[in-house]
Parts: C-alpha cells; structure tokens; sequence
C-alpha cells in the first residue's frame, strides 16, 4: 500500500518508483515467485524506459527481466535473449570494461549454449574471458569457470581437443588456488563428460608440470 501511495501522491512515474519495483521484483525472484516478479519489472521498465532511458537502473532492469524469462519454470529464451542485449549495450555504452559487463556475456553466453548457438556461445564466453582476466584476475574462480564454459560448448561442437585445453586450464587454475572441494569437483565432472564423449586422455593429464599455466586457447 505505501508502494502505491509513493507512485500515484508523491512523486509518479520517478526513476525511484522504478527502482523499487525492481527490488520488488528481485525480491520474488529469489522466492522463486517468478510470474509476480516479472510484473513487477515489467512496471519497472515502463517506467524507466520513460524516465530513465539508456541508465544503468534500466540496464539491470532489462537484466533481471532477461533471467527471470531464461529460468526453465517461463523458458522464453528468445525474449529473454533481446533483454541481456540490451541490458548488455547500455552497459558497455558507460563502462565497456567492467566486471557486470563480463557477466552479462557469460549470462549471454550460456543461454546461446542452451539454445544451441555454439559458435554465439563461444563469442561471449570469449569477451567475458577477456575482461573477467584482465580486471579481476588471471587465476581467478571465475576465470576457471569460464574456461569450463568454454569446455563444454567445445564439446558439444564436437571439437574435444579444444575442450581439454580449456578444463585443463581450468583445473590447473583451481590447482593454484586451492580454495574449494565443491569447484573442483564441479570442473572435474566436466572433465568427465568430455571422456564420456569419447575423448582419450593421458594418465598424467592432470599433472601441473604438463599444463601451460599461461596459455589461453582459442
């Protein structure tokens, strides 16, 4: 009710109103309610579109709205797809080198895996690569992981020795860092979908001294 009054008596159609539809909307998202969430960011971008155009407030607007579109509970992956874009260009319009601009390539990235896009996949997970090692770090967990992403669209393309290079990569990265069973064990059943799709790995694959710790694949 104070959400209602704040629109319609004190300040109606604000850049505020919007942003606290999209808390709303966020909020439901992590209850898993995502219908009523997403009428909540819808109302957002209404109104941001009219109020705050082309500012990062619509471009994490049009973020959530894309996730909640991609969840498999809506599965509507092509509309879910036209919102990271444009969550995505707004985004590198006021910081094309940023950490939230790597993730919404990986975002990008993983739902064009889903659909079946490899060769889109790849470009994304390749930018989020890019920005992700020079901002944050070369040996990062989510440097790993992204090389894991690579992997298993280079599987799914049937291009295994590609694949390997970038599990390698990644375990080797999480060799470094040491930092969690769960990661490694997440990288490692990787590493067993591409032997389960046929690919013949040497009993040291794993061995440090074999993996170039600086190279980064195509």
């Amino acid at each position: 009710m104070a959400i209602l009054w704040k629109k319609e008596v004190l300040v109606p159609e604000s850049a505020e109103v919007a942003r606290t539809y999209n808390d709303l909307g966020e909020a439901l998202i992590r209850k898993g309610e995502y219908d009523e969430a997403l009428s909540y960011l819808r109302r957002a971008e209404e109104i941001a579109v009219v109020v705050a155009d082309n500012s990062l407030l619509l471009a994490r607007i049009y973020s959530n709205i894309g996730s909640v579109l991609s969840y498999e509970a809506i599965s509507k992956w092509t509309e879910a797809l036209g919102y990271l874009h444009k969550s995505l260009a707004i985004r590198e319009k006021k910081k094309p080198q940023s950490l939230i601009v790597a993730e919404t390539h990986n975002t990008i990235g993983t739902l064009l895996h889903d659909m079946g896009d490899f060769s889109g996949a790849l470009d994304h997970f390749h930018q989020s690569l890019a920005i992700q090692s020079q901002l944050d770090a070369p040996r990062s967990m989510k440097v790993a992981f992204l090389h894991n992403n690579i992997a298993l669209v280079l599987k799914d393309n049937h291009d295994m020795e590609g694949a390997m290079k970038h599990i390698k990569i990644a375990i080797a990265i999480q060799m470094e860092l040491s930092s969690s069973l769960l990661d490694a064990g997440a990288l490692l059943g990787t590493s067993g979908e591409i032997m389960d799709a046929g690919w013949d790995w040497p009993d040291k694959a794993f061995e440090k001294d074999e993996i170039e710790l600086g190279s980064q694949p195509d």
